[in-house]
């Protein structure tokens, strides 16, 4: 993870459940990097994020940006 981005509660939740899947375990920043580099929207990611946390995360895009940024996956325009 980013040195120096603290995780938020909700950050901590998807990271711990991603983190402790069976079939493919992830981190969520290493979620959400791979959602951006194939190409996913904000939508899509949030979408894909709720379908791998088996509908515990439940994101708008809004967040899903917030995120992108909060790890330094995408710089926030100015």
């Amino acid at each position: 993870m980013a040195d120096t981005h603290q995780l938020t509660s909700n950050q901590r939740m998807a990271d711990a459940l991603l983190s402790g899947l069976e079939d493919d375990p992830t981190t969520l920043e290493e979620f959400l990097t791979a959602g951006q580099r194939r190409g996913l929207g904000y939508e899509g990611i949030a979408k894909e994020l709720y379908g791998r946390t088996g509908g515990v995360v439940s994101l708008s895009y809004t967040t899903v940006k917030r995120w992108l940024i909060d790890f330094g996956i995408v710089e926030e325009a100015s």
